[in-house]
């Protein structure tokens, strides 16, 4: 009886140890998720960079398309 109560206190222990290194490993993981945590801040700021990026070039392929149809409209009337 008494050897079983000591196998179960080792088991315990390895127990307790095994729920202390998963402790650390799930810790340490939500430290690596909040530094890769993007706030919304960050998230409105992209949205915005690439919005204004796409205004961009929407008036530059306009530009371009209107400046193409000026020259041939000028070639066009010769």
């Amino acid at each position: 009886m008494e050897e079983e109560v000591q196998t179960i206190k080792k088991d315990i222990a390895e127990i307790k140890e095994a729920v202390k290194e998963v402790s650390t490993v799930v810790n340490d993981m939500r430290v690596l998720l909040a530094g890769n945590y993007i706030t919304k801040q960050d998230f409105d700021d992209y949205k915005k960079g690439t919005e204004n990026s796409r205004r961009w070039w929407s008036g530059f392929g306009i530009a371009l398309a209107g400046a193409f149809a000026a020259v041939v409209n000028v070639l066009w009337s010769h």
